[in-house]
């Protein structure tokens, strides 16, 4: 697994050393592949089959958390896949949502995703979701209904996948692009309200959007660096 981990953030430290959008593009399209990949292999493993199916959605208003590589991701798929128009109603429920998630403190809340369905209660954005949605799963359906869309999470996948996340969250630190976690509603909101960000922040701008106090990611992914050894190959 170390040759694994030291390949995975060769690549992603060599694609950000360009700081090119299309090469943030693709790194995350393998880093969701790559992850889906050990999800999968753990679950094979331990015998694990998921319960989750289209239109069942429980999980669907939880808080979720995109570190700024998965923000410009989502923004740049919703701006390539969606007209002006729908793009408009879109950044307008995100702002609404964004105002309402400011009142709280921590990720207790409930509050139904701008992009789920209202009538298919499915992802609209399925094909470009959130990492964090993509390993989110159950075998527990009466743990999943009693915890409110919230129930425990598999150990294994959790670490596994949460490493390859690390892993190249760090190459792009290492590459002086800044990282962070933010909330989905607002950021994506800010990230649609101003495409130039985009380019700002692949030329090293800090802050470009506002971190989740509470998860502290960017102080984590500092210490990570300086207590991580790491083949570059």
């Amino acid at each position: 697994m170390k040759s694994f981990h030291d390949w995975f953030y060769s690549s992603c430290y060599n694609s950000f050393k360009v700081k090119s959008k299309r090469q943030v593009i693709l790194t995350m399209e393998s880093w969701h592949k790559c992850s889906e990949g050990v999800a999968d292999k753990i679950k094979n493993e331990k015998g694990i089959s998921s319960i989750c199916h289209k239109g069942c959605s429980r999980c669907c208003s939880l808080h979720v958390s995109l570190i700024t590589l998965d923000v410009f991701f989502i923004a740049e798929n919703l701006t390539k896949n969606l007209s002006e128009s729908k793009l408009f109603f879109i950044k307008k429920r995100l702002k609404l949502r964004a105002d309402k998630v400011e009142e709280y403190i921590d990720d207790s809340y409930r509050m139904e995703c701008v992009f789920l369905g209202k009538s298919s209660g499915q992802c609209v954005i399925y094909n470009y979701r959130p990492e964090a949605c993509r390993r989110f799963f159950t075998n527990d359906e009466k743990d999943c209904i009693e915890s409110n869309g919230s129930p425990l999470q598999d150990g294994a996948v959790f670490y596994s996948t949460g490493i390859l996340s690390s892993y190249m969250a760090l190459a792009a630190h290492n590459n002086d692009l800044f990282i962070d976690s933010h909330e989905m509603s607002k950021s994506l909101y800010i990230a649609l309200d101003n495409p130039l960000l985009f380019k700002k922040w692949l030329r090293g701008e800090p802050n470009v959007f506002p971190g989740v106090k509470w998860e502290g990611y960017h102080q984590e992914i500092k210490k990570m660096n300086a207590d991580m050894k790491i083949k570059i190959k």
